[in-house]
Parts: structure tokens; C-alpha cells; sequence
């Protein structure tokens, strides 16, 4: 497909800004290209296998993936190109592009530019950090969701925050033995929910320690890690060494600004986004008029964030060029006040509300009931809900998928879900609806004896019914043993099973996972 050398807006990044852009100035009115360096559009989507937190306008509680491809999909209907492994060698003064594809060099002109180029992966220097193994969490996700390729059995995780707890736990839905995520600080920077699943699942999270070294002749075989003093010093003596053929460094993001910066784009630093990011406007401008941004160039943040940047961003260009949607200034306020809600959490975090794993898992305590301190459940005759979310975490797909209004999270988005207990009857469709995996069932009318446990469940293979398993705590401790009385999966389950288990009344409310190795 021979590629056009004029346009009336040329969004640079196929990802989901870069697509909700093209898609937002399409339905304006204004013709877009889209141009990426990649063999596949999509940008980070595509290896997302997880569901999404946000609301029904961020597709909550779909995975990455088909997001990626829902975005595609809408670009394609609306007759928006996209080019692929075209790559931007610069931006010349009067909107000049230029390309690089097959070899060859071309320009196009554009009246709008619109720069969605995300962000890479930092490094982490340490003995042995150039050894075969060592290699980015991205590079990690890449290699498994994408190619189907797990390049190791033993991997360490370097780093607690989003990336990396999710990283953890696909490598462990991959077949991989996660040994440890390793967090320098004495508190994980993701969040809780991602924590807690992985702990759940038997990986360790080791706060205030950071890797000392990784040793191996052709490839990594071992690595070594030491705790943290108070002024970031290694402790004497701590040193713990795991046998690894993988080793992932998930220690942050940086903006990729090049391009920006060789337009001309003023910068500015910002250590809590990511360091050096393009001066914006509040429609999404750079300090150079007809340049716009999206998504991680201007600041990492989440994956939902981006797709209403790019919404602003692509209905802010097209509205430069003339196209003037009779509800725009709607439609600009609505973005607006989503991406408000959407960044409530990154504020409270900024007051010091992150939590200590520790703390935060005394807080989901077993027989809590004080929905101040974060956790919400139901009545105490027959089926009880409890949602162990303990973070202002923007998302509502439990409250869209409860047939009778159950669960409110109501405005903003980031309000902790609460439930209305005579309305709840216990079918369980939002224990496999949230992305988190934080909602759990007991009914304690099952039996005398014992309680039916139901959980959420995506490692394979899923447990068989009258299977004999093990019980585990929220910290992977194995307590007793269960049987499977029943396994759900529906077509709008998603692929995350509901398991239902009987478990010894006693520990009901302690039980949150289970080992079905037999």
C-alpha cells in the first residue's frame, strides 16, 4: 500500500493513543493517517493479556489484547490508513514528515501532527546486567504473549511496581517459576491488587532490597540479591542468592521525546511522569502550533489515560483545521473530566496513602466489616461478597456487570466500591468481571461444616470438579484441604474461571487461593 504524501493530520504511534486519535478526528470530520515503526499496530495492547481497570468508555474488564483490536477495528470502519514499519526520521519546519520504509526516504505534509511515540523501557546497571537473561520486563511480556516464546523456567522480577507485578503474574500463568519480585523501596508503587495476586499465587515480594548481581558464563544461572539500609546502602551479610535463567527489569519508563524535541517542542522535567516531556496546553498542543501529544510522550501513566489523551488530542487537531462538531466543547469537557478522575489515585498517592504490603494486607484481614478501612461485603445470612479493594483504584466494571445494582462505585470512578446488601444475590458474575480478581464469595450455609468458596481462577489446567486441593492464605501459606464442587466458565466470563471449593467454616474468610497440583 503505497503511502499518501499529504494529510490533513499525521498522528506518529499506532498504540492506544495514536489510534483513539485517529479514531476521535475521523469522527470530527478530518482525514488522518497513521504512521509506526512496528510489524503490528497496537502498540503495548497487543501483549496486554490481563483485563483493564477504568469504566465501559476505557473498555474495563477486557484484556489488553482485544482492546487493541476493538481500536483497530473502529480506525479500519472509518477508513483511517495505517502504515506499519514506517519510520519518522524527523519534523521539519512546515509540517514536514520525514519517512523511512523499505530502504527508501520520503516526505509527507501534514497540517496537523499528532505525536503518540510512547515510551522504552529503563535499564538498570549491576555485575552481570549484559549477561544473555537480563533482559526488560516489555521484553519479557513480548516474548511470551506475543511469540509464545517463555525464554526462561526460574525468573526474578526487578521492580514492584505495575509492570512488574503484572509481569509476574503472567510469567506465572505462562508456566514460568517466578523465585521473587525484588522492590528497592520499602513499599510497592503498584498497586495492592496486583501485589496481592501475586503473593496469592506463591511469588514473594522482597521490599528494600535490590539486585547485587547476576552470574553466568553464556546465560544467566544465578542471581543475587541484598537488602536495603534506610539511606539505600546493602546490608552486610543479607545477601540471598536464587538459582535463574531470567532475570526482568521492570525499574520504570522513560518518555520518548526525539521527535519531539527535534520539532522544536519546548520540554519541561518531571520526575513523577517520567522526567523530560513536551510543554502541553490543556487541549493537548505543544509549545510549536499544530503539533500535538498523547499518550506516554507526555507523561507515563496508565493505558487508560492514553486513550483519552489521544480522544483530546485527535478532536483538538481536527478542530484547528475547521472541523467543529456542533458538541465539542461537550465532548472536550466530558475527556476532561474523565482524565481528572482517572489521575484522583496518581494525587492521593502523592499524599502518602501507598501502603506497605504488610499494612495493606492486615487492613483484608479475615471477618472484616468496617467498609471505612476498605473492604465491602454483604449480609451475613447465606451468600457474602467480599471485595478486598483497599485503593482508590479507577474502575467499575463489578458495579456494570451486577444485574440488580448491587455494587455502586457511582462518582468518581476511583470511589471504593460499596454494597447494597439486600440487593445482592450472590450469582458471583462480578468475581470473574473484575480485573483485579478481588472479589470473593463465601456461603456459609453450604454445610455444617463447611462453607462454599467461590474465586476467581486463570491458571491452567482449572481445577476438576470432586478434585482435592490445597488451601492457601492470602500470602500462598497452604492451611488445609478442599474440594472442588463445581468450576464456571462462561463465554462473558472472559476466560477467568469461578471455582467453587468447600473449605472448613473456621477458615473461611482466610482462604483466598488453591493449589490443584496433584
Amino acid at each position: 500500500m503505497e503511502i499518501q504524501k499529504e494529510a490533513e493530520i499525521v498522528i506518529i504511534g499506532a498504540g492506544p493513543a495514536g489510534l483513539s486519535a485517529a479514531i476521535s478526528a475521523a469522527l470530527a470530520g478530518a482525514k488522518s493517517i497513521v504512521l509506526d515503526e512496528n510489524q503490528m499496530p497496537g502498540g503495548q495492547l497487543f501483549k496486554q493479556i490481563h483485563k483493564f481497570f477504568g469504566s465501559r468508555e476505557h473498555f474495563a474488564g477486557r484484556r489488553g489484547f482485544e482492546i487493541g483490536q476493538t481500536l483497530l477495528e473502529a480506525a479500519k470502519e472509518l477508513n483511517v490508513p495505517v502504515y506499519l514499519e514506517t519510520e519518522v526520521l524527523g519534523i521539519f519546519p512546515g509540517q514536514q514528515i520525514v519517512c523511512l520504509k523499505n530502504g527508501k526516504t520520503f516526505e509527507i505534509k501534514a497540517g496537523r501532527i499528532i505525536l503518540a511515540t510512547g515510551a522504552r523501557e529503563k535499564a538498570l546497571a549491576f555485575p552481570g546486567w549484559t549477561i544473555a537473561g537480563v533482559m526488560g520486563a516489555g521484553a519479557l511480556q513480548t516474548m511470551m504473549n506475543i511469540h509464545r516464546v517463555l525464554p526462561g523456567r526460574r525468573i526474578l522480577i526487578i521492580g514492584a511496581g505495575n509492570v512488574g507485578l503484572i509481569v509476574a503474574h503472567q510469567a506465572r500463568l505462562a508456566g514460568a517459576e517466578v523465585v521473587g519480585v525484588v522492590e528497592a523501596r520499602d513499599e510497592i508503587s503498584g498497586y495492592f491488587v496486583h501485589a496481592a495476586k501475586v503473593l496469592r499465587i506463591g511469588v514473594p515480594i522482597f521490599l528494600s532490597h535490590s539486585i547485587k548481581s547476576a552470574y553466568g558464563r553464556e546465560f544467566v544461572e544465578d542471581a543475587e540479591i541484598v537488602k536495603l539500609d534506610e539511606s539505600g546502602g546493602q546490608v552486610q551479610g543479607s545477601e540471598r542468592c536464587f538459582r535463574v535463567d531470567v532475570v526482568a527489569l521492570a525499574v520504570g519508563l522513560l518518555p520518548q521525546t526525539e521527535l519531539a524535541q527535534q520539532a522544536g517542542c519546548q520540554l519541561r522535567y518531571n520526575a513523577k511522569l517520567g522526567g523530560w516531556i513536551p510543554e502541553l496546553s490543556e487541549n493537548m498542543e505543544t509549545s510549536m502550533p499544530g503539533i500535538y501529544v498523547a499518550g506516554d510522550l507526555g507523561g507515563i501513566e496508565e493505558a487508560t489515560i492514553a486513550i483519552e489523551e489521544g480522544r483530546l488530542a485527535g478532536l483538538s487537531a481536527a478542530e484547528s483545521l475547521g472541523y467543529a462538531p456542533k458538541d465539542k466543547e461537550h465532548q472536550k469537557a466530558e475527556i476532561k473530566s474523565r482524565l481528572a478522575e482517572l489521575r484522583y489515585l496518581g494525587e492521593k498517592k502523592s499524599l502518602g496513602l501507598a501502603a506497605s504490603i504488610t499494612g495493606m494486607i492486615s487492613e483484608c484481614r479475615p471477618g472484616h466489616r468496617d467498609r471505612s478501612m476498605r473492604a465491602a461485603t454483604s449480609k451475613d445470612n447465606g451468600p457474602e461478597i467480599l471485595i478486598e479493594c483497599p485503593e482508590e483504584i479507577p474502575c467499575d466494571p463489578c458495579e456494570e456487570v451486577c444485574p440488580q445494582g448491587a455494587i455502586e462505585v457511582g462518582s468518581p470512578i476511583t470511589n471504593l466500591p460499596r454494597l447494597r446488601e439486600r440487593r445482592c444475590t450472590g450469582c458471583g458474575l462480578c468475581i470473574a468481571s473484575c480485573p483485579a480478581q478481588a472479589i470473593f464469595l463465601i456461603d456459609r450455609s453450604f454445610s455444617e461444616d463447611y462453607a462454599r468458596l467461590d474465586l476467581p481462577y486463570e491458571e491452567l489446567p482449572r481445577p476438576r470438579k470432586y478434585q482435592i486441593v490445597d488451601l492457601l492464605d492470602r500470602q500462598s501459606r497452604k492451611i488445609a484441604k478442599g474440594q472442588v464442587i463445581r468450576t464456571r466458565l462462561t463465554k462473558g466470563f472472559n476466560k477467568t474461571a469461578v471455582v467453587s471449593v468447600a473449605v472448613p467454616q473456621k477458615i473461611a474468610d482466610s482462604i483466598r487461593y488453591i493449589d490443584c497440583k496433584d
